[in-house]
Parts: structure tokens; sequence; C-alpha cells
């Protein structure tokens, strides 16, 4: 697993010990910090065999100095789940093609060392976002990294390699989601990290005697579509995506109404999040991105 020592890896790591993984193999640029430690710890006192190996998925000979790690150390290799990333925010006309290729370079090179490099495998998890589906204010450069990896799914699955990309919405307690404190009622509710790995677990269901998965690509979020669609306006609807999706939603009262405010199931739904709550809201080390996302 890449990025498997901080954010969502973790939980993912763990959800797949539940599941019966025995071997487990975590890579990273960065070492443990003495929490991550004790949890890598914590999992061999479990009898799991945990290698953790520094190194930069975006550069070919550290992807290739792990898996010769893996062939030589561990048991044969029967998936990855690529959940590295990085992001560097801010409103299109303040990017540069140095920002841009910070953000790609994870996502792209790494999707695609890894499909080279690893041989056959049971499974291959690009951990997208939901960014390149719905688009995220001042992520053109994210939203342009994970749209490669939705891209390399179908490509893979089409080739019969068994990949999935999952366009994931907010996760609640880890990931950048929780780092800023991402609250936006409608689009954005964040998934407990449990739900966000049961909705994993079913869109990697396959038929019996069948290798690759039913959709090579799935969005995973908790949103009030309704909602959502009468908080943006005209923009949002006239896209054919979600202009479906929201017909098929149900109607939903009104978010944070008063006490005593009856309900209708017509009245439009606003939803904001002034930018000063958001700035207040964020860790310091996020504040500037978010301000210069609004310039």
């Amino acid at each position: 697993m890449t990025g498997g020592l901080r954010g969502v890896g973790p939980k993912v790591a763990d959800w797949l010990v539940a599941q019966g993984a025995q071997a487990i193999v975590l890579m990273g640029r960065r070492g443990p910090d003495a929490a991550s430690q004790r949890w890598v710890d914590g999992l061999r006192e479990q009898g799991v065999a945990v290698l953790v190996s520094s190194g930069d998925v975006s550069i070919e000979a550290d992807v290739q100095r792990v898996l010769d790690e893996v062939r030589a150390t561990m048991p044969p290799l029967a998936g990855i789940v690529h959940a590295a990333g990085l992001l560097d925010d801010g409103v299109l006309t303040r990017q540069t093609w140095a920002r841009f290729a910070t953000v790609l370079a994870p996502k792209v090179l790494g999707s695609w060392h890894l499909h080279r490099l690893a041989g056959p495998l049971d499974f291959l998890v690009f951990y997208s976002s939901g960014a390149s589906l719905a688009g995220s204010a001042g992520q053109a450069n994210h939203s342009a990294a994970n749209a490669f990896q939705d891209g390399l799914a179908w490509w893979l699955q089409a080739r019969g390699r068994p990949t999935l990309s999952l366009n994931w919405g907010a996760w609640g307690e880890v990931g950048a989601a929780a780092n800023i404190k991402l609250h936006w009622p409608a689009l954005a509710k964040t998934m407990p990290p449990s739900l966000a790995l049961e909705a994993m677990a079913r869109a990697g269901r396959r038929r019996i005697g069948v290798s690759t998965f039913p959709r090579p690509q799935v969005g995973v979020f908790d949103a009030e579509w309704t909602a959502t669609a009468a908080s943006e306006g005209a923009g949002l609807l006239a896209s054919p995506f979600f202009s479906r999706l929201v017909a098929r939603a149900p109607r939903s009262p009104e978010i944070n109404a008063p006490a005593g405010t009856p309900r209708s199931t017509t009245a439009p739904l606003t939803v904001a999040l002034s930018l000063r709550a958001r700035l207040q809201a964020a860790s310091p080390n996020r504040r500037r991105a978010l301000l210069a996302g609004e310039i």
C-alpha cells in the first residue's frame, strides 16, 4: 500500500488485516513517526508481517527497489492500494506547471510505475477523488491527477487487469478533509472510515470466475444532491452527470432550518459556509491555500 503510514492509510491497512491479510507492505516518502511506529508494532504483535519501506512512488527506481524487496522477503504480492497523493491548491490563474507537476507526480507517474512493474495482481485499487467527477475550487491540478487514475483504471480493465478507481468524497476523522475540518452539509458531508471501507468492499465484489471488477470506476459520496443543486444553481444542473443524479434523488427538507419551521419539499435549499468560518476551522498549514483559492 502506498501512503500507508499517514492519512487514511492506517485505517485501510487495519481493514485489510481484518479481512484476512497476513502480510502488509507500507510504502511512503517518509518513514514512520512515533505514533505510526507504535501502530506498526501493534500489527506485528497480532502476527501480521509488515514491511515498511521508504520511497517515492513517482520515481521508477524507488518502486522497483521496493518491489524487489517485497519479492525477496515477503509472500507473493496479491494486490496494491495506491493511496499516495499531494495537494497544492490555488486558483488556476495562480497555478504554475511546477505546482501541477508536484500534484500529478504521485498519481500519474506513481500509478503508471505500479501497473508496469508490479506484474500480475488480484487487484489494483487507485484512491482517486470526487474532484475528478464534481470539480473542486482551487484544485485543477488535483482534479487532473485523479482523472488520469480514472482513465487508467478503465484502460487496464479493458485489458483484463482487475483495476478499480474510487472517487472518494470526504472522509471523516482522517485524511485531507478531516485535516482542514471540511464541512459543507450538501455535497461534502464526511463519511466515517468504516462506511467508506464498506463502500470499497461493495465496489470490489466480483462474480465467481470473473477476475475484473463490475465497474472500473466508482464514486463514493455522502451528499444531498437536491440541496447541492439548489445551492450551486444552474451551473450544476447544466451538467448531464449531475442533472441525472438530482432527477433521481428524493427531495430533502431544509438543512439547519430554525426550530418550528415547516418542512417544505419544494422550497430551495441554501447551504453556505463563510470564508471566515472556513479559515477559522482550517488547520494553520491549510489557511493560506484556502485563502488563495478565493482570490
